[in-house]
């Protein structure tokens, strides 16, 4: 009964109640023992493509010709740090799981590696970004709110906010999957980023990944803080 993971699990089952966002150890747990095979398993066998999906709608928003200072939220091995880094002025990766921190400082593509979940580790960085990506990080996290409001301090004026999700149809804000996984609803990620004054500049449909051999579907989001640079 004390085990927040196997509350958890209960929770995907409508046994328990939903929590807000996964239980940190849990997460750690996961991708610790994850992070040997995570590439290969993730890219070749459930063909995940969401890094490549997520920087071709956002690569269009940025800046031409001038590197940028970029936040990978939930870099795990650094799948989606190898399309920002040479767009990068200083690339931070931000992860719970240190051994996919491990994997991801041998890809040698970040300037800094913060051990933390989204909103600590925006705080540790203690700078600004042009730009903020979370790829397949969301699934993690169900009430988005606090990691809005990270990414708003956290962003420049004219700054941009990427990031993907699972996709649901149903009348909530989030909803926890029996997967382990959040989906959310375009009118909550609407809501927020009306609350928070975000352009949305860009909404793409996409397949993120394969599970059990059928295609899981979410949105890409490109959101811009209000401010210099908004064209």
């Amino acid at each position: 009964p004390e085990s927040q993971a196997a509350q958890y699990m209960l929770a995907t089952l409508g046994a328990a109640e939903t929590p807000t966002e996964s239980p940190a150890d849990y997460v750690v747990s996961v991708f610790d023992t994850y992070a040997e095979n995570f590439d290969q398993h993730l890219v070749e066998r459930l063909n995940y493509r969401t890094p490549e999906a997520l920087f071709e709608a956002v690569k269009s928003y940025l800046p031409a010709g001038s590197a940028i200072n970029i936040a990978d939220l939930g870099c795990g091995t650094g799948l989606c740090g190898v399309y920002l880094r040479p767009i990068a002025k200083k690339l931070i990766g931000i992860d719970l799981s240190p051994k996919m921190l491990e994997k991801a400082r041998d890809r040698n593509i970040y300037d800094d590696l913060i051990a933390a979940n989204v909103v600590a580790g925006l705080d540790k960085a203690d700078m600004r970004f042009d730009l903020t990506v979370a790829a397949d990080v969301f699934v993690y996290i169900g009430d988005l709110r606090a990691t809005f409001e990270a990414c708003m301090r956290a962003l420049e004026p004219g700054g941009v906010f990427a990031f993907s999700v699972e996709s649901t149809n149903q009348a909530v804000t989030y909803l926890l999957n029996s997967s382990g996984r959040y989906a959310h609803s375009a009118c909550y990620i609407r809501g927020l980023a009306n609350d928070f004054e975000l352009e949305t500049v860009c909404v793409k449909s996409v397949v993120l990944r394969e599970e059990l051999s059928q295609p899981v579907r979410g949105e890409i989001y490109v959101l811009r803080r209000s401010g210099a640079g908004n064209g």
